[in-house]
C-alpha cells in the first residue's frame, strides 16, 4: 500500500515539472516572436551594406538571404502551430550551424588562396554560435553541438594552415586557430558551467513548489488536504477580524456514502469523490476556498461573505450534487452545515459550529442545508 502510494507520489511529482515546464515555453516562445523578426532585419542590411561596398564573398551572396527567408518561414510555421517549439529550435540551430561551417570554410579557403593571415575579426560570430547552441538546445545537446563544431572547425582551420604556401603565414594562421582553440575550449566550459547551475537552481525551485503542492494537496481529489485549510482559515479568521468583513464557513458531506463503498467498492467510491468534487468547484466562485477535510466531508471557506449568500452558496451545491448523475452508481445527496464567523471565534469554534450544522442537516433527513448562528445551543 505505502508502495503504491510512492508510485502515484513520483508519477504526480513528474507531471507537476512538467507543467512546471509549461510557463517557461511560453516565455520562450514569446522571445521568438519577438526577436526573430528584427534579427532577420538587421542581418539583411549588413548584408545590404557589405553587399554594396563590395565586402560580401560570392557564397554569402545567396546563403545569407536564403538563410534569413527559411529561418522567417520557420517562424511562420511556429505562429501558426504548425511545428513544436522544440522542432523549430533545432531546425534554426541546424541552419545557423551548417552556415557557419560553410562560411568558415570559404572565408579559410579565401584567405589561403590570396596568401592571407586569419583575423580576429573572422571569426567573431564562433561565440555567437556557442551561445546559441546551450540557448537552443540545452545543455547536454548544447554541449554536444558546441564540441562538434569545435572539432570541424578544428579540421578546416589545420588543413587550410597545411595549405598555405608561405612558412609566415602558416605560423602566423597556427597561432590563430591555436587562440581561437583555446578560447572556444574555455567559452563552451563557461557556458556549460552556467547552464549547469541555472537548470540546478530552477529544479530546486520547482521540486520545492511542486513538494509545497504535494504537502497541501488531497492526492485523491486534488483540492486542498486538512493541513493547508487549517493554515487558510486562520489566516481568513484574522483578516476578517481585522478588515471587519464577513466571513463563513460551509461543511458538507455526503448521505450514505459509506453504502456505496460497501456496495460498489471503494475503486468506485473514489471515482465519485473525484466527480463530484469537480463538479462542487465548478459551482463555486472564483473567492471561495474548498478541501477535503477528511473521508468524504469537505469543508467550503468563503471569504467576504455573509450568512445569506452563504446559505444561497450552500444550496446550490446541494442542488447540483442532488442532480448528478454517475455510471454504475445511485443518485449522491449531501448534507451541509454552515456557520458565519464573529469577532474572537477561534478555528475549532467555527468548525465545531459548522459541524453542529452538519450533524443536524443529517439528523433532520439528509439532502438540506442547516445554518448555525453563534449562540445557538453548546457545541457538541
Amino acid at each position: 500500500m505505502e508502495k503504491n502510494q510512492q508510485v502515484k507520489k513520483t508519477k504526480k511529482r513528474t507531471k507537476l515539472e512538467a507543467n512546471n515546464d509549461a510557463p517557461i515555453q511560453t516565455i520562450k516562445r514569446k522571445v521568438y516572436m519577438a526577436c526573430t523578426v528584427p534579427a532577420v532585419f538587421f542581418l539583411m542590411i549588413l548584408w545590404a551594406v557589405s553587399y554594396t561596398f563590395g565586402e560580401v564573398g560570392l557564397a554569402d551572396r545567396f546563403t545569407v538571404p536564403l538563410l534569413s527567408t527559411v529561418i522567417v518561414f520557420l517562424l511562420i510555421l511556429l505562429r501558426l502551430n504548425r511545428i513544436k517549439l522544440d522542432i523549430f529550435e533545432v531546425l534554426v540551430y541546424c541552419l545557423i550551424f551548417t552556415f557557419s561551417i560553410s562560411k568558415t570554410y570559404m572565408d579559410f579557403y579565401r584567405l589561403v588562396q590570396v596568401g592571407d593571415t586569419i583575423a580576429s575579426s573572422d571569426l567573431l560570430y564562433i561565440p555567437f554560435l556557442y551561445i546559441l547552441g546551450f540557448t537552443l538546445l540545452g545543455k547536454r545537446k548544447g554541449f554536444i553541438s558546441a564540441l562538434v563544431f569545435l572539432i570541424t572547425l578544428m579540421f578546416i582551420g589545420m588543413m587550410f594552415v597545411n595549405q598555405s604556401a608561405e612558412t609566415l603565414v602558416n605560423i602566423q594562421n597556427a597561432l590563430q586557430i591555436m587562440r581561437l582553440f583555446l578560447v572556444s575550449i574555455a567559452s563552451i566550459s563557461l557556458l556549460y558551467l552556467l547552464s549547469f547551475i541555472s537548470e540546478h537552481h530552477f529544479h530546486a525551485h520547482v521540486l520545492a513548489d511542486v513538494n509545497a503542492m504535494l504537502a497541501n494537496t488531497d492526492s485523491l481529489t486534488q483540492v486542498d488536504n486538512r493541513r493547508h485549510l487549517e493554515v487558510h482559515i486562520d489566516k481568513e479568521i484574522n483578516r476578517a477580524a481585522r478588515q471587519k468583513q464577513p466571513l463563513a464557513i460551509l461543511m458538507l458531506d455526503f448521505d450514505h456514502f459509506k453504502k456505496i463503498n460497501d456496495q460498489y467498492g471503494h475503486a468506485a467510491g473514489d471515482r465519485v469523490l473525484v466527480n463530484i468534487t469537480q463538479l462542487i468547484r465548478q459551482n463555486l466562485r472564483t473567492m471561495d476556498h474548498f478541501g477535503r477535510w477528511g473521508g468524504d466531508e469537505f469543508i467550503c471557506v468563503a471569504a467576504n461573505t455573509d450568512i445569506d449568500t452563504a446559505n444561497t452558496l450552500a444550496e446550490r451545491v446541494r442542488l447540483e450534487v442532488e442532480k448528478a448523475r454517475f455510471p454504475n452508481t445511485p443518485t449522491i445527496t449531501c448534507s451541509i452545515g454552515i456557520t458565519p464567523f464573529i469577532k474572537g471565534d477561534s478555528l475549532s469554534e467555527l468548525i465545531s459550529r459548522a459541524d453542529k450544522g452538519l450533524m443536524q442537516a443529517k439528523g433532520a433527513g439528509r439532502n438540506r442545508v442547516v445554518c448555525i448562528q453563534p449562540g445557538d445551543g453548546p457545541l457538541g
